[in-house]
């Protein structure tokens, strides 16, 4: 994919939906976002200015009700520490995969590996949603 310095760049691809049953990922990347949901809820994640990547908004289906991140105070949806380095929602990253799967229980799964910047480590993100479940796990 492509690698970038200070930040994450998705390689540029069309719309790739992938179903099962009632779930759904996407990823748009002429957008750089990811949508991953099912009939009840709904999430949308972004790469941020400084490399990580956060949830966007998360979209209750059932009540119309959507919240939306701030944009000023970004977090990420992990921070680790590893060797003595802080990797979270300022941490350059570049995107090494991202890929969707089908899984068990009408369930489907979008995978996300990043490699931070200054580790021979890369980080799996892993977000699932299944039929008739309005929660989203990672």
């Amino acid at each position: 994919m492509t690698a970038v310095v200070a930040g994450l760049s998705p390689a540029p691809r069309t719309v790739r939906p992938l179903s099962a049953g009632e779930t759904y990922a996407r990823f748009d990347g002429p957008a750089g976002t990811w949508t991953v949901g099912n009939r009840e809820i709904e999430a949308e994640l972004e790469p941020i200015a400084g490399g990580s990547f956060r949830i966007v908004a998360l979209l209750d289906k059932a009540t119309g009700r959507r919240w939306r991140a701030s944009a000023k105070q970004p977090s990420a949806l992990f921070a680790l520490v590893v060797d003595g380095i802080s990797i979270d929602a300022g941490s350059a990253s570049n995107l090494v995969e991202e890929r969707f799967e089908e899984i068990e229980a009408g369930g489907v799964r979008q995978v996300i590996v990043l490699a931070p910047a200054g580790l021979l480590r890369e980080i799996r993100l892993e977000l699932e949603v299944y039929a008739g479940q309005p929660f989203l796990r990672y």
